[in-house]
Parts: C-alpha cells; sequence; structure tokens
C-alpha cells in the first residue's frame, strides 16, 4: 500500500503504537527469564513486563517511515476505514482461508 501511495488505517480516531527492535526484544525476554519475578495468581503485577522504544508511534509515522524506507519522497495518503468494515473483511478473509485449507486438504487426500 505504501508503494502505491495509499493507505488503509483501522478506525477513525487517534491511536498510538509502541515499536521494539528484535535484539531488544530478545534482551528483554533473557532478562525476564534469568532475573524476573514469574507469574503468581496472588501478585497480578508480577512477571509482567513492558518492552518498548519508549516513544508512542503514529500510523501516519509508521507509514512515513515505510516509504522513506522505499525512497519514496513522502509519506502515503492515510485513509482512515471503519471498524466494523474492517472487522467484516477480517472476518471473511478467515473463512476464505479455512474453506482453502478445508479444501486442499480433500484434494490431498483424493490424489493419495
Amino acid at each position: 500500500m505504501v508503494r502505491a501511495g495509499v493507505v488503509l488505517k483501522a478506525g477513525f480516531g487517534p491511536r498510538g503504537y509502541s515499536l521494539v527492535h528484535v535484539d531488544d526484544l530478545c534482551e528483554a525476554l533473557l532478562a525476564a527469564a534469568l532475573r524476573g519475578r514469574r507469574l503468581a495468581a496472588t501478585r497480578p503485577a508480577d512477571g509482567v513486563y513492558s518492552v518498548s522504544d519508549g516513544a508512542t508511534h503514529t500510523w501516519d509515522d509508521l507509514c512515513g517511515a515505510l516509504a522513506r524506507a522505499l525512497g519514496r519522497r513522502g509519506g502515503p495518503l492515510v485513509l482512515p476505514v471503519p471498524l466494523p468494515l474492517v472487522g467484516a473483511v477480517a472476518r471473511g478473509a478467515e473463512l476464505v482461508g479455512r474453506l482453502r485449507g478445508i479444501l486442499r486438504s480433500i484434494a490431498t487426500r483424493r490424489s493419495s
């Protein structure tokens, strides 16, 4: 979508996104496993860790960064899509994926 210059955004309101580099995430996971507190029913906050770069990013920020990485000048046009429509499309895509899997399974059994 960024290459095409138009990106869809789920919903109309502002949303914040958190990012973390994979190396930082691995370091945090190892630190939590080796030195961190474990989950406990009696202490619900123990063993819960938040890992991010410490900044809040917007969808426009993320799409602009992708555009720059692709060598495009300026960010793409961001078009908000109503959340109910996003949900309906997601459910439809899930159904199509499941049906394809079932049909492939049937075709594989018939060819065996």
